[in-house]
């Protein structure tokens, strides 16, 4: 069984994921996004107000992220609800986010919208060894 402190360990150490969101009738949509995990497992990411997936998560807030996998490296897969964040909230994801990386500065962020990920299932998936290792873990 994987740790969950391994999980939180590869989380953090991934600048980037793949967010994906689905409208209410289900057709989907996939974007690379900036990523900045915190202790409790809460995702945090920005975006444009008038992105398709802000779109998406004000009729549908369930979503899916990967994040690693690429070079032999292990994969997280989560399932999770997102939250727009507004007012203070949004302030502090902001906050937290410019702690972590500094350069998202550049991109506009205090502009953008802010999105909360609190994920309910996760597998992590390591296919450099041999047998590959996948296990369900319990955030």
């Amino acid at each position: 069984m994987i740790d969950k402190n391994i999980v939180l360990q590869i989380l953090k150490n991934n600048d980037l994921c793949v967010l994906s969101t689905a409208s209410l009738s289900g057709k989907t949509e996939s974007a690379i996004m900036a990523l900045t995990v915190k202790d409790d497992f809460t995702l945090l990411m920005n975006t444009e107000p008038t992105s398709r997936k802000i779109v998406n998560l004000k009729v549908n807030q369930t979503v899916s992220v990967i994040i690693g996998g690429l070079k032999n490296d292990p994969s997280i897969q989560l399932d999770g609800v997102a939250t727009l964040l507004e007012g203070d909230s949004a302030k502090s994801a902001c906050s937290t986010m410019l702690s972590i990386h500094p350069e998202l500065k550049d991109y506009g962020i205090e502009s953008g919208t802010f999105i909360s990920i609190k994920p309910f299932w996760c597998r992590y998936s390591d296919f450099s060894k041999n047998p590959p290792e996948i296990a369900e873990v319990e955030l």
